[in-house]
């Protein structure tokens, strides 16, 4: 596996689509920024972060013919690792976010783009400033 790191994106899942359609990229290529100028969640909700505010990652993964379960498996494998080394209790809010204190702390965003599946992970870790979405 291969990954790229940037200072700063407009968004990793978005950077990773433009290289789908520019380029033919292998899978499980990896792209981790500081910070996002356009991020995202679903249904296009804004994702605020400051720079070194936020984990932001996002995997380039072959297609699968039931991709679903991989935002699921996503979202736990992250509180497992929160919860387990931060001694935090996340908790998942279907379908995709992340919670902790009843405050939203990250999401997933699994979007397709051609023959790929692009899986986006955000993660708020010291971000003081947030937008209403």
């Amino acid at each position: 596996m291969r990954s790229l790191f940037f200072d700063h994106l407009g968004s990793t899942n978005d950077f990773l689509k433009e290289l789908i359609n520019g380029l033919s990229p292998a899978p499980f290529l990896g792209v981790l920024t500081n910070r996002q100028t356009k991020g995202r969640g679903r249904l296009n909700r804004t994702w605020s972060s400051e720079k070194g505010s936020s984990f932001l990652y996002s995997l380039l993964l072959p297609d699968e013919k039931k991709p679903f379960h991989l935002g699921f498996v996503a979202a736990v494998s992250a509180i497992e690792v929160l919860n387990k080394n931060y001694s935090i209790e996340a908790f998942m809010k279907w379908p995709n976010d992340i919670y902790w204190q009843n405050k939203k702390l990250g999401g997933i965003l699994l979007e397709k783009e051609k023959e790929f599946l692009i899986l986006g992970i955000g993660i708020n870790l010291n971000q003081q400033i947030f937008s209403d979405d």
